[in-house]
């Protein structure tokens, strides 16, 4: 068993209310990550300029873009310094500067992480993240071991069934 504070950035979006303001959300998310109310005074506008959403912090949810829903969501989601830290696809968040941003952000999570748990698609960053990986196949391990053997034999594979598709 492994005990500790875990982040899940799995579905950022969890627990965010759409008809509360930015500002009730930082606190309700804050609450369900367990953070106590004094931790969330310090935090809260920590988090309000990661999100850059300024003014718009006073609005119902409801009517942020997509973009301002996920800088939001993130910026309260990695607040907290987990020691488990569990990530699906979280890089795509934002425009550009916000995606350097958050991108930053993670390593310093990640750095500070004991166990990090990534799912995603992007071999790349799962080379320049991970030491080792699983490919999954339907729920099935199709291979584990360094991440650098994994995503290649996951891209030739990938590779291999585009190229038998075209010939068909």
């Amino acid at each position: 068993m492994v005990e500790g504070r875990i982040s899940s950035m799995l579905d950022i979006g969890v627990g965010i209310e759409p008809d509360a303001s930015g500002w009730d959300n930082i606190r309700f998310r804050g609450y369900l990550q367990r953070q106590t109310p004094a931790e969330l005074k310090v935090k809260a506008p920590e988090i309000a300029a990661f999100s850059e959403l300024g003014e718009f912090l006073d609005a119902p949810v409801r009517c942020y873009s997509s973009g301002m829903y996920v800088r939001l969501a993130f910026s309260i989601a990695t607040a907290i310094e987990p020691e488990i830290l569990l990530v699906d696809e979280v890089f795509s968040a934002g425009d550009a500067s916000f995606q350097k941003k958050a991108s930053d952000r993670m390593m310093s999570l990640m750095e500070k992480a004991r166990i990090l748990v990534m799912a995603a698609h992007d071999l790349t960053t799962l080379n320049n993240l991970c030491e080792s990986g699983i490919w999954l196949d339907h729920g099935q391990v199709r291979m584990e071991g360094p991440i650098r053997k994994v995503t290649a034999a996951y891209d030739e594979h990938m590779r291999s069934a585009v190229a038998s598709a075209v010939a068909a």
